[in-house]
């Protein structure tokens, strides 16, 4: 008697799909899917378009975007991990949620901090600009004791304020002519200067030096006179 054929065995049932990670992957698509309606709406407007010519607006609105997505992606990640029906253990998801979260926040940090960063800089910048005052280098002449008839230069640039400058040397007594409004499109100020025939007795003479920017901004050097060169007759 031939033996019965062997009844094949079922096979398994599909597994119940998981109605939270279909939540989560709807919200996922739903997520996306307004960023994304978000950033072409305001792409189609123009003045938007024209603020992305300032370095502080589009600093800003990358910032923004990778902030949102940053944030979205770790939720997605951290719940689907959690959550997850594989044949890993609880602890072990866990650990991969708490891996996946300390990448992605150590990013936003330094995303966020650079921003923040490079926005008190910016800032900075135009107000010390604003508020940087004319300085004037210690000036050099070239001899101290200049005989009567003899030539000697004084030699020194300014820093700070905003080109060209204009330039006065002024002395006290004024046994000495006063060189007045001398151009310099540099910065540097560079006169030669001649003892007058005249030159009776020695005599030390005070000299000051003051400059004026072209947004009018002015600086001096050696006005207290402590700084003197001394002419002599003979």
């Amino acid at each position: 008697m031939a033996a019965a054929n062997p009844v094949p065995p079922a096979p398994p049932a599909p597994p119940a799909p998981n109605k939270f990670s279909e939540l989560l992957s709807s919200l996922g698509y739903v997520l996306a899917g307004l960023s994304f309606g978000v950033i072409i709406w305001a792409l189609s407007g123009r003045g938007f378009l024209t603020s992305l010519s300032d370095r502080a607006v589009a600093r800003g609105l990358i910032t923004f975007l990778v902030t949102f997505t940053t944030i979205i992606i770790a939720i997605i990640l951290a719940v689907s991990t959690i959550s997850a029906t594989s044949g890993d253990t609880p602890d072990q998801r866990f650990d991969k949620g708490k891996q996946v979260l300390g990448l992605l926040i150590g990013l936003l940090g330094t995303i966020v901090g650079f921003y923040f960063g490079s926005s008190g800089e910016a800032k900075a910048t135009p107000a010390t600009e604003e508020n940087q005052a004319l300085v004037i280098a210690p000036a050099n002449v070239s001899n101290l004791q200049p005989k009567k008839c003899e030539k000697f230069t004084i030699a020194s640039f300014v820093s700070g304020g905003k080109a060209p400058y204009t330039y006065s040397i002024t002395f006290d007594p004024p046994l000495i002519p006063a060189i007045k409004d001398v151009k310099s499109t540099d910065g540097v100020i560079r006169q030669e200067i001649g003892v007058p025939d005249t030159l009776a007795a020695d005599s030390d003479v005070k000299y000051e030096i003051s400059v004026t920017d072209s947004e009018n901004k002015t600086g001096d050097y050696n006005k207290n006179g402590a700084q003197k060169i001394s002419l002599k007759a003979k």
